[in-house]
């Protein structure tokens, strides 16, 4: 009688061998890997392009600002001829935003001791720049320094500081005084 283990064992072995070179070789034949350095180009400029889009996305909002205060200066009544058909007016507005008691930013133009006087110099700016009401509201603030009771004239409030800051750079651009605050 034969020792089968003798027998079976070393057919055992080599069909193993066969078999494992053969997945081995298909392996090799379906899956292509991708190595690290075709990897790190993209991966460099991808890093490298993450500064452009973070800037892009701040000018977006830049762009949306001063979109809408070159609009509220455009004289949209007086549109050429050709342009004049059928003209459907629409009007557009921003939604006023629900307050959660959290300090908003403002642009101070004035302060004043009399409300009046806050009262008076708003009315004065609405007529010197009629078409940015339509884009900012205005309102005068009273606070208390000392003993002293002081009134600001305000526009605002803005979605955030950024917006209140680019105004008052508008404005300073245009001669007038101000200071962003958050009230």
């Amino acid at each position: 009688m034969l020792d089968t283990k003798k027998f079976v064992l070393p057919l055992l072995v080599g069909l193993l061998n066969v078999s494992c070179s053969l997945v081995d070789h298909n392996r090799s034949k379906d899956t292509q890997f991708v190595t690290k350095a075709e990897v790190e180009p993209y991966l460099t400029q991808w890093q490298n392009s993450q500064d452009s889009i973070t800037r892009l996305g701040e000018m977006e909002s830049d762009l949306a600002l001063l979109i809408r205060l070159v609009a509220s200066q455009a004289d949209l009544e007086s549109l050429p001829s050709e342009l004049r058909g059928d003209l459907h007016r629409v009007t557009h507005a921003v939604a006023e935003k629900e307050s959660d008691a959290q300090p908003q930013p403002f642009v101070q133009l004035a302060i004043f001791i009399q409300k009046s006087r806050a009262d008076s110099y708003l009315a004065q700016f609405k007529k010197r720049h009629p078409k940015l009401a339509t884009v900012m509201t205005y309102q005068v603030s009273g606070f208390t320094k000392g003993n002293i009771e002081y009134y600001r004239a305000l526009a605002g409030p803005f979605s955030y500081k950024r917006d209140a800051e680019k105004v008052c750079y508008i404005l300073q651009a245009m001669s007038q005084s101000c200071q962003v605050l958050i009230e």
